[in-house]
């Protein structure tokens, strides 16, 4: 067999030196199939590594043409094109390149290969030199690899945190993912080449939390910048990798604005329910000292009049008592929001004023998020309005606007001084002689804060005051959330 091999080996040509049979010898022994075809496209050689990728023997295949045999059928018209201007002058389009095609092998089963073709001349004629290679399991790795990379875009691209692929040497960003691009506010293709302290932990220059301190990992409370200068909040965690022989740093953060926001409001709320706390504590007994010093004094003169300042004092303290435990509910409602239909709201907080002399129009209606403390917050300038401002009209108008809900509490009362008008929410503030702690609007404020809206207090035309409280929408909850709503109908009795 060996000797029937060798003979194949220069079968194809009629005159060749020792040198060139020496040549062709060697070429049957490398990896990649080589195949040696004439101007006519008829194999002249085919060497071992051939024989092993298409199955068929050197002597099958000898001056027959190739195409018929290793080529598939959607390739033959633009090889046939080629091969007139080979056969013409020895030149071709695929001359002195390598390409990715497909082959077909005896079974004919097409496979994907890597051809060099090249060009020679042997005794005169032009033959046509390719190097074969059978890359199925490169393709197979690749496609392996590409299905990976998919996999992990895909993770990648749907995780809620944001994802940023760093430069471990020049600090440039090389990726991002779409939370990440989202968060920062500009498309991926305006963020890959610029430098991560751009966006994400703004440190110095010479002071990178990884790599200026040695770090592989590093997990820390820092800020990300978006496009628009804003500073957000984030989580992140910093962890050195090699990707491709090349260090990168993997940063993922998340945004902490709302954990922030509920950190601050609990401690807001603390301080509320400490201050509220300590009034109780400071006025209450000073109520109780001077309800003693009146009993002792009755005890002795038997007046009538010391007796109903006795009373007062109580009646002052208990008042006190129960206006603090609202303040503190207010304070201290849950921080878990839902949908509130404020006109409900509204009609309640009216009806506990149904036997006073003042008349209420409604006008609107809208869903907020918010908890229970809301009916507190509407209550209180409600009552300030009735009580403090001695109104005889309210108007409270609500509507989206926005993006917003805006609650209009109007009234016709005495109004509020322009001096006084940017201190009414300060924590202790009291104007008046009907001014008690001063507490009710500074909580007030907390609370729409911690909804995530605002409130402001401006002139009423002719006069009096109007409280503008904003609140973000939501969609209406089904459940009245622990109020005893009153219907539509008795709107009309007010």
């Amino acid at each position: 067999m060996a000797n029937k091999r060798d003979d194949n080996i220069t079968a194809g040509f009629k005159k060749i030196g020792e040198a060139e049979k020496i040549f062709l010898a060697a070429m049957d022994t490398v990896k990649e199939a080589i195949i040696i075809i004439d101007n006519q496209g008829l194999i002249k050689y085919w060497n071992k590594a051939a024989e092993d990728m298409f199955g068929y023997l050197s002597n099958e295949v000898l001056d027959k043409e190739v195409h018929n045999l290793i080529v598939p059928e959607h390739y033959l018209g633009a090889y046939r094109k080629g091969f007139k201007t080979f056969k013409k002058d020895g030149t071709g389009i695929v001359i002195g390149k390598t390409l990715e095609l497909e082959a077909i092998n005896k079974d004919r089963k097409e496979f994907p290969i890597e051809l060099s073709v090249s060009t020679t001349k042997i005794n005169g004629v032009p033959y046509a030199v390719g190097v074969i290679r059978d890359i199925s399991e490169r393709k197979r790795l690749e496609k392996q690899q590409a299905e990976h990379e998919e996999y992990l875009k895909a993770i990648l691209e749907h995780l809620q945190a944001g994802i940023a692929i760093i430069d471990y040497k020049t600090h440039r960003i090389k990726d991002v993912n779409i939370m990440a691009a989202n968060k920062i506010g500009l498309p991926k293709e305006k963020i890959i080449g610029r430098y991560c302290f751009e966006f994400i932990c703004p440190a110095q220059r010479g002071k990178c939390p990884v790599t200026d301190q040695n770090k592989t990992i590093d997990n820390s409370e820092r800020v990300l910048i978006d496009a628009s200068g804003k500073q957000i909040p984030i989580l992140k965690t910093a962890t050195v990798t090699t990707l491709n022989d090349q260090k990168y740093i993997v940063e993922s953060f998340v945004d902490i604005t709302e954990r922030k926001r509920l950190e601050k409001t609990k401690e807001e709320l603390n301080e509320i329910l400490t201050l509220i706390n300590k009034i109780l504590r400071h006025d209450v007994l000073n109520d109780l000292t001077i309800l003693s010093n009146y009993l002792e004094i009755y005890k002795k003169t038997k007046d009538d009049e010391t007796l109903n300042k006795a009373f007062k004092s109580i009646e002052k303290s208990v008042k006190l008592i129960r206006d603090m435990r609202e303040l503190e509910i207010l304070a201290s409602a849950g921080t878990n929001l839902t949908s509130f239909n404020v006109r409900e709201v509204v009609l309640n907080v009216i009806k506990e004023h149904e036997c006073e002399s003042v008349k209420f129009t409604i006008n609107g209606n809208c869903n907020v998020l918010a908890d229970k403390a809301l009916y507190s917050v509407i209550s209180n300038i409600v009552r300030n309005a009735i009580t403090h401002g001695k109104a005889n009209n309210i108007c409270i108008n609500m509507e989206e606007k926005d993006g917003m809900c805006e609650i209009r509490i109007a009234d016709d009362g005495k109004g509020i001084p322009d001096e006084i008008k940017g201190k009414i929410f300060s924590e202790g503030y009291t104007h008046g002689k009907t001014g008690n702690t001063g507490l009710g609007l500074y909580i007030i404020q907390k609370t729409i804060e911690r909804y995530g809206g605002d409130i402001s207090v401006e002139d009423n035309k002719p006069k009096g005051t109007v409280f503008v409280i904003k609140l973000r929408p939501a969609i209406e909850n089904n459940g009245k959330e622990g109020f005893d709503l009153i219907s539509e109908q008795g709107l009309s009795s007010y």
